[in-house]
């Protein structure tokens, strides 16, 4: 009978000694699983942001390209000598700054500064196109559109200079978008407004100035200020 009881009692820890391995390998299982769905939520998450960051490059990188065009045929629009060859220059000029405010609407932060270019470049796309559908008609542009047209083509000067400070700072890798997402549009705004250093805040300061054009078109108001002197055409 005690044989029968010391079998029983062996029979019952072995069971239990299963039992207890059971539950470790069920832990172990769970824990493991647990760190393979940690490990592939944060690759996955790594994955989002760089591609969030490259398309952010992309059109960051875009937009420089079409900034530069722009100043490029906004100083061939200046120098043209006959109504076809303006024509042709500022269609270019209307197109490019289409781009340009696509582009720009991509970056994923907000300030005054970048308002302000996004203005100044809806204008420049609106004012060439109306001065390309007078030329169209066979029409010498005017000196004072000619002048306007050298004004427009110093702002965007500026703005492809401060353009190129961003991209040397992408580039070296101290600016991140990810990163600018984070501190978010109403801190960052705040901070660049504090900060003459920073591109974004030099893009601010290269527009305060900017009073924009008064012309026959859709943005013409956008940025007119009844306080400052702007470039006028004739009506």
């Amino acid at each position: 009978m005690d044989d029968m009881k010391t079998k029983f009692a062996d029979w019952k820890d072995r069971l239990k000694d299963r039992h207890m391995l059971s539950i470790s390998i069920v832990m172990l299982l769970l824990f493991l699983a647990l760190i393979t769905l940690f490990i592939y939520v944060l690759r996955k998450n790594q994955e989002y942001h760089m591609t969030s960051e490259n398309g952010y490059n992309m059109s960051f990188y875009e937009l420089v390209n079409c900034v530069d065009e722009i100043e490029t045929y906004l100083a061939k629009a200046g120098i043209t000598s006959t109504p076809e060859h303006a024509t042709k220059t500022l269609t270019s000029i209307w197109n490019k700054s289409n781009l340009a405010v696509v582009y720009l609407s991509q970056i994923p932060i907000k300030t005054e500064g970048l308002s302000s270019a996004e203005k100044f470049l809806n204008q420049v796309s609106d004012y060439s196109y109306s001065l390309a559908a007078k030329t169209i008609g066979g029409e010498k542009l005017t000196d004072e559109e000619l002048k306007n047209i050298e004004e427009l083509h110093n702002y965007t000067v500026e703005l492809k200079n401060i353009l190129n400070q961003l991209e040397s700072e992408i580039n070296e890798g101290t600016l991140a978008w990810g990163e600018l997402v984070k501190t978010g549009s109403k801190a960052f705004a705040q901070q660049v407004s504090h900060d003459e250093t920073n591109a974004f805040g030099n893009i601010e300061g290269a527009f305060s100035e900017y009073t924009g054009l008064i012309y026959d078109g859709a943005f013409s108001e956008h940025m007119v200020s009844a306080e400052k002197k702007g470039l006028t055409r004739r009506r």
